[in-house]
């Protein structure tokens, strides 16, 4: 379904002309139908899997621009590769506060990253250099003016903002990530005039439409109840294709089989 013909669909089901339906007006109703088939369904097919890096002593990570949802976030250490756990921000900033500590503070054990040196000599404590940005296991409080920050392998991830997510612990040193994640697509709209949305799902587009165009003109209730019904079933049907057919595997699965009511043989 193009743009043209959806709103020529939403204007001869409702029987309300351009004057009222405006171009902008059904921009409005297309925009919010959009968002509710995002928000309510995962698709495929904006999956998309992105690389960036994680900083030496820099525990945010810059988001995707067109981000909708987050999937997973890994990161490579080493020759491994290591998927991070989700956490809300709460916990994040309880298991790791990320304070920068002077020597004298240091606890036995705990992984730092020097910040400043100082007049402390580090390498009295477990480090193997007198050097900003080396990691090391302290062995001992320390002394002197020297500061360092507890670092290590990130395990945790969270969203700190809409722009941002947020890594725990510190990064030790520089990490390559692999960020997977739901995008937003581009609007349909006159300019873009066909989208996945359109031509794979233009039911379950349209109702939505209609829901927001009856809600509009405050139409007959019934013919609201009827779209949202229309659409539940529309958005079920592309929830099956979706998150059932695409994601089962025939030779581990099986085919699907949709149980068929048997009538009695009796008389």
């Amino acid at each position: 379904m193009t743009y043209d013909e959806l709103v020529t669909n939403i204007r001869n089901y409702t029987e309300v002309g351009s004057n009222v339906f405006t171009a902008a007006v059904i921009n409005t109703f297309i925009t919010m139908a959009e968002n509710q088939i995002l928000r309510e369904i995962d698709l495929d097919v904006f999956k998309l899997e992105v690389a960036g890096n994680l900083t030496f002593a820099n525990r945010f990570l810059a988001a995707p621009s067109d981000i909708l949802t987050h999937r997973y976030l890994m990161i490579t250490s080493g020759s491994e590769q290591v998927f991070l756990d989700f956490r809300d921000t709460s916990f994040m900033k309880e298991y790791w506060p990320g304070v920068t500590l002077t020597a004298g503070s240091f606890s036995v054990g705990t992984t730092y990253t020097i910040v400043t040196v100082g007049n402390t000599n580090f390498t009295l404590i477990g480090a193997s250099a007198n050097t900003v940005g080396v990691t090391f296991t302290a062995t001992g409080v320390g002394t002197g003016t020297g500061t360092a920050t507890p670092s290590g392998v990130p395990k945790y991830y969270s969203v700190w903002d809409q722009n941002t997510f947020y890594v725990a612990p510190t990064p030790s040193s520089s990490y390559n990530v692999e960020l997977g994640y739901i995008y937003r697509p581009a609007q349909l709209s006159s300019a873009n005039p066909t989208t996945w949305i359109s031509n794979n799902a233009p039911e379950a587009l349209l109702y939505a439409c209609l829901i927001q165009a009856y809600s509009y003109t405050k139409g007959p209730a019934e013919m609201l109840t009827y779209f949202r019904q229309a659409y539940k079933e529309a958005l079920q049907g592309l929830g099956i294709e979706q998150q059932g057919r695409r994601r089962r595997d025939e030779y581990r699965d099986g085919m699907m089989r949709v149980p068929v009511k048997s009538e009695s043989p009796g008389p």
